[in-house]
């Protein structure tokens, strides 16, 4: 398959309308969220809610067929079943917790290193893009920031 290059987004070139449309965007985004914070909880925890229910099935299920199969292979009773599966779980959550301890630093490091370079980049991209613009261009963004700052301020001191 080709890949479709997609023409990027100037923002050097963009109108007015645009420039406007596309900060209000951020803002609508931003009050949306601060009027809606109550429900977006709500929704976030039902959903963790639902997810930790299906998972709590699936592990039914999973120790349900060990148990059988242990009865059918190996000829013990409910009791010595169970205390077999929870001594391999335990076994197997000791091992992983300590890979875990073991790799938390490397992994630590990586998820650093990546966020630090994805900011990097965003901030020099968008450095890059405000010393180009216009300085009439550039009294007009601050403009519109400022405004959608002061109704969301307002919006926050009603």
């Amino acid at each position: 398959m080709s890949k479709v290059n997609k023409p990027k987004y100037d923002k050097l070139h963009e109108t007015d309308v645009q420039m406007l449309t596309r900060i209000g965007k951020k803002f609508a985004i931003l009050i949306i969220c601060i009027m809606l914070l109550d429900q977006i909880i709500d929704l976030l925890s039902s959903v963790l809610d639902v997810v930790l229910e299906i998972l709590h099935i699936a592990m039914e299920l999973a120790e349900t067929g060990l148990e059988w199969s242990l009865e059918m292979l190996l000829d013990t009773e409910h009791h010595q079943n169970e205390t077999l599966l929870i001594n391999v779980l335990l076994l197997i959550i000791v091992f992983l917790v300590f890979r875990l301890i073991i790799n938390l630093p490397r992994i630590n490091r990586w998820v650093f290193r990546r966020c630090k370079a994805a900011w990097l980049w965003h901030r020099h991209k968008e450095r890059v893009s405000w010393h180009r613009l216009p300085m009439d261009r550039k009294i007009k963004i601050w403009t519109t920031y400022l405004t959608g700052m002061s109704c969301v301020l307002f919006l926050l001191t009603m």
